[in-house]
Parts: structure tokens; C-alpha cells; sequence
């Protein structure tokens, strides 16, 4: 295994580069990893434009871009593109980034970070049941609640409970469900 403590061999090529500057203000949207990692990021012009570790006020990459080729010679560079569409999979309620509105007609991903169980009902805890999360990749894990099931329905009230010994969360939650209102992202 090579030491990796040793001294840097040189400069890198190009060096010293081009004078560090922040990215567009245009933000499409701002995440953050998982759990307690301390990675947050933000998404522009349809790539990752910034990425900070370990405080908010530490950039670390600037302009992760993609390039999309066919292999016979075409090649687009993302960022360049003037017209673009970032389109989520359904609005979701995640453990580490609550919502507590969504728009008629869509469904619900409810997400939490390790197995369970989700205690749900709607319009003030009518019509109860219980489901067990499934892997939904990522390191989450969750249950997909349907428009059709949403259908007619103000909220949807929810709480959890822990697979393991931790049992449950001991709080309840709650997602408005907005009538007739155009979603901000297309479904």
C-alpha cells in the first residue's frame, strides 16, 4: 500500500489555476447526504455546482459537470445547455428534510433511514394502517403512498416505528395535501 503520508511529488499541472470564485446564484436545489456526514450540496444550469464539507461555509467542488457523448464523435457539455428539465420522482417526506405540503394529484414517498414501520392515516387519522418500509436504494427506506390513494384527501398523518429495539419515534407527523394548485416540479 503506497504511504500517504508522504510530501506531494510537484505541482499540479496547470498550476496555479484560475483565482477561486464562487458558482452562479442560480440554484435549482440544495441537498444534503444523509444522516451526520456533513456533506451538503447545490444543483444548477442542470449539474452539481458546489459541494461543501465539513461546514456549510466550505466549498470544496465547484462545477461537477457532465458530458454526454454518443461515441461517434458528439459530445454536449450540460452546463452549456440552455434548456433543461429537473424533474423528481414524486415529492417525498424524508427524515432528515420534512415537507409538510404537497399538491393534489401526486404521490408521497414518506423515506426514513433504516427499516420500520409507518403508521399513517388521513384527515385526522382516518382509515389507519400500518406498512412496512422496503429498501428504496440509497440508504433509505420507505413506503410509497399513490395519487389514487391521496385522492380526496386534505393530509395524510403519519408517526414510525423502529424495526430494532429503538420502538417508536414518539412523534407525529403531518403533510397538507393542496388542493388544485400547480406543482413547482413535473411529475
Amino acid at each position: 500500500m503506497p504511504d500517504m503520508t508522504a510530501a506531494p511529488l510537484g505541482h499540479a499541472p496547470g498550476q496555479p489555476g484560475i483565482p477561486p470564485t464562487w458558482t452562479s446564484s442560480a440554484k435549482d436545489m440544495v441537498g444534503c447526504a444523509l444522516d451526520a456526514s456533513r456533506i451538503w450540496f447545490t444543483l444548477g444550469f442542470g449539474i452539481v455546482n458546489e459541494v461543501y464539507y465539513p461546514r456549510l461555509d466550505t466549498p470544496q467542488i465547484r462545477d461537477l459537470g457532465f458530458i454526454v457523448a454518443d461515441g461517434r464523435g458528439f459530445w454536449s457539455e450540460v452546463k452549456r445547455l440552455e434548456n433543461y428539465t429537473l424533474r423528481l420522482l414524486a415529492p417525498g417526506w424524508c427524515a432528515h428534510a420534512p415537507i409538510d405540503r404537497i399538491d393534489s394529484g401526486v404521490s408521497l414517498i414518506i423515506a426514513v433511514p433504516r427499516p420500520a414501520r409507518i403508521h399513517w392515516g388521513v384527515n385526522d387519522w382516518q382509515n389507519v394502517r400500518d406498512d412496512d418500509t422496503h429498501d428504496l436504494g440509497l440508504g433509505l427506506h420507505g413506503i410509497e403512498l399513490g395519487a389514487l390513494t391521496l385522492r380526496d384527501v386534505s393530509a395524510v398523518d403519519f408517526t414510525f416505528q423502529w424495526h430494532d429495539p429503538d420502538g417508536w419515534i414518539g412523534r407525529d407527523f403531518h403533510v397538507a395535501v393542496a388542493g388544485d394548485s400547480q406543482s413547482r416540479f413535473q411529475s
